[in-house]
């Protein structure tokens, strides 16, 4: 989950449209991933985002259909094998989630 981060706003006045040198500094937050990025995040892509040191990454995470299903069929089979006479133990894989 992404968080926020303390930064400080600068205001200036201006004049005719000229920028003076007088103004005032607020403290103020803001999020340390900005929102156009997630939403722009499309199917199979994700973001890391890691501290110390700072980091911000865009993943594209690869899908294999046939390795998932190999891996369903696994668990199915371990599932069996653990509780062959446990009839209350029910898998569905449409709503199996890695």
């Amino acid at each position: 989950m992404f968080g926020t981060i303390k930064s400080s706003k600068n205001t200036y006045v201006t004049l005719n449209d000229i920028t003076q040198s007088t103004g005032t500094t607020r403290d103020t937050e803001e999020f340390s991933v900005h929102g156009n990025i997630i939403r722009n995040l499309k199917v199979g892509q994700c973001v890391f985002y890691q501290r110390a040191p700072k980091k911000l990454l865009l993943v594209n995470v690869k899908y294999d259909k046939e390795k998932l299903n190999k891996e369903k069929r696994m668990i199915e089979m371990s599932m069996l094998k653990n509780n062959p006479l446990d009839q209350s133990t029910e898998f569905i894989p449409d709503k199996f989630v890695f």
